[in-house]
């Protein structure tokens, strides 16, 4: 669990190396200063200056898992020992910065079970240069589907921030940026199909609530990466695909995600 005391300005949450001042109320990511205007113009080059502020945001996260697989046991069959034999796995996933001292979200899925993980970001200067760190889980919420990690950076990050998921409507476009397959930073766009979608036996990938239903290829890797309306906030972060279906992704909400922060930050 991470150590929390009170600061004059709210919360200080203590890592191993530094202290971040928080708000009282657990609010470490930045918003957008609204109303947003209706008619905002969709350009040719709106969602290539989207995403060339995002990227910088947008994290790869590769993930090591140890396991007790077989056993040895009596080439006889008499006596069977026990021993676990170890196995090692890995799996990649997408998250992003949202506050500048190094603190990222994900979905929990895709920090489950690891004990090693590690955290690759685009450095702005010099340009299309990566920069790797260690991560740790800060905390899961495994009913909202989120976890919070945190790295310790170099420098002050570039931070997405967040929006507000209840004032998405159906047909709005959306973008999903993430790490497919490990490649990294790709991007995707299409709209919200439905607001609201329950689906069953969501098991990990978020039982609490609805999901945000949405056209954008979703892949796996994709897990974790944010969805970015055109003002350039997140509005979800890409959970899940739909098995043996095209066109079907589905998105956490973030306001769902902003309600677990500061139980996140408190460790549970």
């Amino acid at each position: 669990m991470t150590p929390v005391k009170a600061g004059a300005g709210g919360l200080v949450v203590k890592t191993r190396s530094d202290e971040t001042e928080i708000s009282s109320s657990g609010r470490i990511w930045t918003e957008l200063p609204g109303p947003h205007p209706i008619d905002f113009p969709l350009r040719a080059d709106t969602i290539r200056n989207l995403v060339s502020r995002a990227n910088p945001a947008v994290v790869n996260i590769y993930t090591t898992q140890a396991s007790l697989g077989r056993t040895i046991g009596d080439p006889l069959g008499i006596v069977r020992f026990g021993i676990p034999l170890p196995s090692i796995g890995t799996s990649l996933g997408s998250g992003f910065v949202i506050h500048k001292d190094g603190y990222i979200l994900t979905a929990d899925h895709v920090v489950e079970g690891s004990h090693k993980i590690r955290v690759v970001l685009l450095k702005t200067q010099p340009p299309d240069r990566t920069e790797a760190y260690d991560a740790r889980v800060i905390g899961r919420d495994h009913e909202a589907g989120v976890a919070l990690l945190k790295i310790q950076p170099s420098r002050a990050l570039p931070v997405l921030p967040l929006g507000d998921s209840s004032r998405l409507q159906i047909g709005d476009p959306v973008v999903a940026v993430g790490n497919p397959y490990g490649l990294s930073h790709t991007v995707t766009s299409g709209i919200v199909s439905f607001i609201g979608r329950k689906l069953p036996g969501s098991d990990a990938r978020g039982k609490k609530g609805e999901f945000i239903q949405i056209d954008a290829p979703i892949n796996p890797g994709n897990s974790g990466g944010p969805l970015i309306n055109l003002y350039g906030e997140v509005v979800g972060i890409n959970t899940a695909l739909a098995a043996r279906a095209q066109g079907i992704g589905f998105a956490v909400p973030v306001n769902t995600a902003k309600s677990a922060i500061p139980g996140l930050l408190s460790g549970r």
